[in-house]
């Protein structure tokens, strides 16, 4: 029975990650160079609110003792799973379709749910997985242009992010080292938090004594947005349940410096 029930509550919550303008509008995927593969930009925003609307309502009904609702479940989301496969390729389909017809499929009888003290053990895990995927709602502006917080729930492409990260290393010797990130294609998650641990390593053990920083966001063609321009990213901490401050929000502080092109889903080999 839990294994069923967390395999819908896994659904329900990929579906309120999708709660943001970049899918009810489809931005997300008309920004991109191919759009959404088999349907044009006007259709676009129809098909991204039915997936809404199926994880997070449809989903329950794979639980359902009606055979009829129970098989309509099933048949949408494998056919969901099929379609998927021009964005995300094999292997995340291959996966949940298998999961999806053992637990759901020919073979699927209702199970009622369990209250006794055998169960309590699987009801912590239902709690947690709700608990941590509701811990970015507790940082402060978008979470989506931050990604505060991001690592604790279901980590999957919620906006389409681009970005370029430039950090200039003083070392210790007088020299200088410029690095710069650009990110390929709409997945890369543009996470400043893994640039700044990145940095924060490079003074730590690089002998780095100074690095100016610059990480420049745009998610779903929106102007790119200069979020971080600190003068030194050696000196700064990480709050991992809060909003950082020296992130700025785009409307509260963060300049806008121009405009993305259209990207990939996925760079080409």
């Amino acid at each position: 029975m839990f294994a069923k029930l967390a395999f819908v509550v896994l659904y329900f919550l990929a579906g309120t990650i999708k709660i943001h303008e970049g899918w009810i509008t489809a931005s997300y995927f008309t920004t991109l160079v191919g759009g959404m593969p088999w349907l044009s930009s006007a259709l676009a925003p129809m098909a991204a609110n039915i997936v809404i609307t199926a994880e997070i309502v449809g989903a329950w009904f794979l639980l359902s003792r009606r055979p009829t609702l129970q098989r309509i479940a099933v048949s949408f989301f494998v056919f969901f799973h099929l379609y998927s496969i021009t964005l995300v390729a094999y292997r995340y389909p291959t996966t949940t379709l298998t999961m999806l017809l053992v637990l759901f499929g020919p073979l699927y009888r209702y199970t009622p749910p369990r209250f006794d003290r055998r169960a309590i053990a699987g009801w912590l895990f239902i709690a947690l997985l709700f608990t941590f995927q509701s811990l970015d709602k507790v940082v402060y502006g978008d979470q989506k242009w931050t990604l505060e917080a991001n690592e604790y729930g279901l980590n999957m492409f919620g906006a389409n992010h681009q970005c370029r990260s430039q950090v200039v290393y003083a070392l210790a010797d007088g020299k200088k080292v410029t690095t710069t990130f650009e990110s390929k294609k709409s997945r890369d998650r543009c996470n400043p938090y893994w640039e700044w641990l990145r940095i924060h390593k490079a003074c730590e053990y690089g002998g780095v004594v100074k690095a100016p920083w610059t990480f420049d966001q745009s998610i779903n063609g929106h102007p790119f947005y200069r979020i971080v321009d600190v003068p030194d990213a050696c000196v700064l901490t990480y709050k991992p349940l809060s909003h950082n401050s020296w992130i700025q929000i785009p409307g509260e502080g963060a300049p806008a410096i121009g405009r993305p092109l259209q990207d990939p889903y996925d760079a080409p080999e």
